[in-house]
């Protein structure tokens, strides 16, 4: 069994990540994909939305992390002879705007970007934060999930 737990939306080269993978499985074995499924039309999701709007007008390209998932997940679907959908885990948590424009800036596609840039978007974001929802510490209960695909893989 190979283990990718929130890897597939980062990777550059996802096919190359799944082809090692495939490399590497024993006979009959199986890949487990893992990822947390947020609601999509959450605050995180409508704010990533917002802040992939700002920086294309400012002419930032950013990796489409939504695409590499489906891409690679459809490459996984074409070689696996099953696939089971498990949901490992599900929980309500509190979200605000406030909290999601500081992980960002951690994030590391974001923190690579030019720090007056960074600044740039933020701002403009958290202004469309605070005109959309009324208060950037205004907070959303929302539920999350653990999901975890299991891609089984003949010989």
């Amino acid at each position: 069994m190979v283990l990718l737990m929130q890897v597939l939306s980062g990777a550059r080269d996802w096919r190359g990540l799944l082809q090692e993978a495939q490399r590497v499985l024993a006979a009959n074995g199986a890949i487990v994909v893992g990822k947390t499924a947020t609601p999509e039309n959450g605050i995180d999701a409508q704010l990533k939305q917002q802040l992939a709007s700002i920086l294309e007008e400012m002419g930032v390209s950013m990796h489409e992390p939504q695409k590499s998932r489906k891409q690679s997940r459809a490459w996984l679907e074409a070689r696996a002879t099953r696939r089971t959908h498990v949901t490992a885990a599900a929980w309500k948590t509190g979200r605000t705007p406030a909290e999601f424009l500081a992980r960002r800036r951690t994030g590391a596609r974001f923190a690579a970007l030019p720090p007056t840039v960074q600044d740039e978007a933020l701002q403009k974001l958290a202004t469309w934060g605070q005109a959309e929802f009324g208060s950037l510490d205004q907070s959303f209960t929302e539920e999350h999930r653990f999901e975890l695909d299991v891609f089984e893989i003949g010989a």
